[in-house]
């Protein structure tokens, strides 16, 4: 949420406020995906990311993706570089047997 694009108004309204990233990450601890990774160990999971997203930076997914593989999860995964946030959710209702049900 402090790093994508879509949400900078956000960060500044708390950052105005005096609340800072370690506050908000304290505080949402319990909703965090590395802090729920747990639950995917028995999930087929599929990660769609794209180089050039501004919306949830690449490095955030990528990072996600990382642990998903240290774990040794049943995943699955690609990586574009030029779709962005938007063009990649597109594929994703152009072709949802491919997001969805990836074997």
């Amino acid at each position: 949420m402090w790093k994508g694009i879509g949400t900078q108004k956000m960060k500044q309204s708390y950052k105005n406020q005096g609340v800072t990233l370690e506050e908000l990450k304290n505080h949402w601890s319990s909703l965090a995906p590395e802090n729920n990774i747990a639950n995917l160990k028995s999930k087929n999971i599929s990660i769609f990311l794209s180089e050039s997203d501004m919306v949830i930076p690449f490095y955030c997914g990528k990072k996600l993706l990382d642990k998903i593989e240290t774990l040794k999860y049943n995943h699955f995964y690609e990586i574009n570089k030029s779709l962005g946030h938007n063009l990649t959710s597109l594929l994703f209702y152009l072709n949802p047997k491919k997001f969805l049900f990836h074997k």
